[in-house]
C-alpha cells in the first residue's frame, strides 16, 4: 500500500506498521475509545462468487504479549465491488463498540478472511474517556481515489480519528475586492474570516490519513466544549530531526465570516469626485 487511508492503518503485513520502520524507535499513542474499532476500508482482489472472501474474523490482541482479549469469527463488515475496478472489492466497517469492558492498554487488531488473507492495524491505546481529545469525523459526497484504492462514502460511512491536541485561539484574516478611482478606494466586497488552528506530532500513517480531510465535503471537529463544521482544512507537516514524527500544523475555517458588499473607503469629503460620478464611470466601463 502506497498511501494509508485508515486512521488505524490496516496493512497486509505486520512489517508495514510504523514501528517496523528502521527510523522509528517508539510507539505512537494512537487513541481509540475503549472496546471500539475505528471505521475502516480495505481494498482486496475479488474472491468467491458473492461473499468477496467472507466470513471475516476479527481478533484484538494485547501488544506486549500477543494475548487475545477479544475475537469474533463472523465479524460484521460490508463488501462491495470497487466502482473503479471490478477486479477489486471494498471491505468496510462503520466502526463503533465491539466489546466491553476493555482495560486501558496497548493493542493491535487483525482481520482475516476465509481465503487466508490477513490485515494488521497499527498499535493503538484504549481510553475509557476520550472527551478531552479532539474528535474529527469526515466524509465526502463523491468517491476519493488514491493511487491504489477507491474510498467509497455510502451508507453513512465516515472516518473518525482522535487527536491529543487543543484548538488554539483563532486568528483573523481579511480580504477585500477594491478599485481605486480618482485617488479614492472603492471597496466592492470585504470579508473577515476566523481561522482556527491546532498542532501535534504525528507519524507518517496519520499524516497520510489526515491528508484526506482536505478532500472531504463534510469535516466536523469536536473538542470538550464545542463542535466546528469546517469549510476548509489545511495542514503543514514538518518532520522532526529523528524522522519518525512530523509536527503537523493544522488550520481550518468554518462559516464564521463577516461580509460587507459595496462601500467607499475612509472618505469624509469626496470633493470634485462624487459617488455618482464613480457609478456612471462603472456603468460605462462595464456595459
Amino acid at each position: 500500500m502506497n498511501f494509508n487511508i485508515n486512521p488505524m492503518g490496516w496493512y497486509e503485513s505486520a512489517n508495514d506498521r510504523d514501528i517496523q520502520k528502521e527510523y522509528v524507535n517508539r510507539n505512537f499513542d494512537l487513541i481509540v475509545p475503549a472496546g471500539h474499532i475505528l471505521a475502516f476500508q480495505i481494498s482486496q482482489t475479488v474472491s468467491g462468487p458473492t461473499d468477496f472472501g467472507g466470513p471475516y474474523a476479527l481478533i484484538i490482541r494485547r501488544a506486549k504479549d500477543d494475548s487475545i482479549i477479544h475475537q469474533d469469527s463472523d465479524f460484521n463488515v460490508t463488501s462491495s465491488l470497487d466502482p473503479s475496478d471490478s477486479n477489486f472489492a471494498i471491505v468496510k466497517r462503520i466502526g463503533g463498540l465491539i466489546f466491553s469492558p476493555a482495560p486501558n492498554a496497548v493493542y493491535y487488531a487483525t482481520l482475516s478472511d476465509a481465503h487466508g488473507r490477513m490485515w494488521f492495524t497499527e498499535y493503538f491505546s484504549y481510553y475509557n474517556d476520550v472527551s478531552k481529545f479532539l474528535k474529527i469525523t469526515y466524509s465526502s459526497k463523491e468517491v476519493i481515489r488514491t493511487s491504489d484504492q477507491t474510498i467509497v462514502f455510502e451508507g453513512g460511512f465516515q472516518f473518525t480519528m482522535y487527536l491529543d491536541s487543543v484548538i488554539a485561539r483563532p486568528s483573523y484574516e481579511y480580504t477585500e475586492e477594491a478599485e481605486e478611482k480618482g485617488g479614492y478606494k472603492f471597496v466592492s466586497v470585504q470579508v473577515a474570516k476566523k481561522v482556527f488552528r491546532f498542532s501535534l506530532p504525528v507519524p507518517e500513517f496519520l499524516v497520510d490519513a489526515m491528508s484526506i480531510l482536505r478532500l472531504c465535503d463534510f469535516v466536523r471537529i469536536t473538542d470538550e466544549f464545542r463542535t466546528y463544521n469546517c469549510t476548509d482544512f489545511l495542514m503543514t507537516p514538518e518532520w522532526s530531526p529523528e524522522g519518525d514524527l512530523a509536527f503537523n500544523d493544522c488550520e481550518f475555517s468554518t462559516s464564521a465570516i463577516i461580509k460587507k458588499i459595496d462601500g467607499l473607503k475612509n472618505i469624509d469629503n469626496l470633493g470634485e469626485y462624487s459617488d455618482t460620478q464613480y457609478n456612471e464611470d462603472y456603468k460605462n466601463n462595464n456595459g
